[in-house]
């Protein structure tokens, strides 16, 4: 009964005093757990090189001079700014159009992947290519599909053809000078597969962010996603 009662008596100041500490303990805690590769990374950096070394002392004597102006901390009176959302408005904002930039890229470049595979297939019914299907008639799609992308130079566009004669030797032109890789895919190995050939294209890019922000090269911290790879392939059987 002691206990409850002085837990009721305490001054409503007491009160929120201990929701600040703990509070602040929390968030504390939270943001160490978050950031802690970050930090991890920054203390090594510091016992590497000499000229910041000194990062050691930094924090303890930080915390001294906040404990040597405790009493001056109770009394300040803590007053928050709206003008602080500004910076993460910004953020926010700068975020979605990259990240919406990101999206439309992926989306582009698997279409076109496709679009240009189902010329094989359509033939001369395909949209917007009324020719033959052929390396060229195909590239031709694809190009103009991802004609809208920033960053064209990164693009790299394959298009393959089996060989009747040697299916394990397809025909493969491809164009473009990014560093997008692929891989053939695997030999159809059903019954049915004999009776037909298979075509497929290969689009690569590289997605880099409409609005590059602040980033810290010694940490690997970006305030924006990093430049992406993306490599789609779409395969088709082809209408003879």
């Amino acid at each position: 009964m002691t206990e409850i009662s002085n837990m009721t008596n305490r001054a409503p100041g007491e009160m929120d005093r201990q929701k600040l500490i703990y509070g602040t303990t929390a968030m504390i805690a939270l943001l160490v757990v978050v950031y802690f590769p970050i930090l991890r990374n920054m203390v090594h950096h510091w016992w590497l090189i000499e000229d910041y070394q000194h990062g050691f002392i930094v924090a303890p004597l930080a915390l001294w001079f906040a404990y040597e102006r405790r009493w001056d901390l109770e009394d300040a009176i803590l007053r928050g700014s709206w003008l602080g959302l500004i910076p993460l408005f910004m953020l926010v904002i700068a975020n979605v159009v990259n990240f919406g930039g990101m999206f439309y890229a992926a989306i582009t470049v698997a279409n076109a992947a496709r679009h240009g595979s189902q010329h094989f297939i359509y033939g001369s019914a395909t949209v917007k290519n009324s020719g033959t299907p052929d390396a060229d008639s195909v590239w031709l799609l694809v190009q103009n599909d991802t004609a809208t992308l920033p960053n064209l130079a990164s693009r790299v566009i394959r298009v393959c053809l089996e060989n009747r004669n040697d299916v394990n030797s397809p025909s493969c032109q491809t164009r473009g000078s990014g560093s997008a890789t692929f891989t053939s895919p695997p030999l159809d190995t059903r019954a049915e597969g004999g009776a037909f050939l298979n075509g497929w294209v290969d689009v690569g890019y590289t997605y880099t962010p409409y609005i590059p922000l602040f980033t810290v090269p010694v940490f690997n911290v970006a305030l924006t996603p990093p430049p992406q790879l993306m490599v789609r392939q779409s395969l088709m059987r082809v209408l003879n």
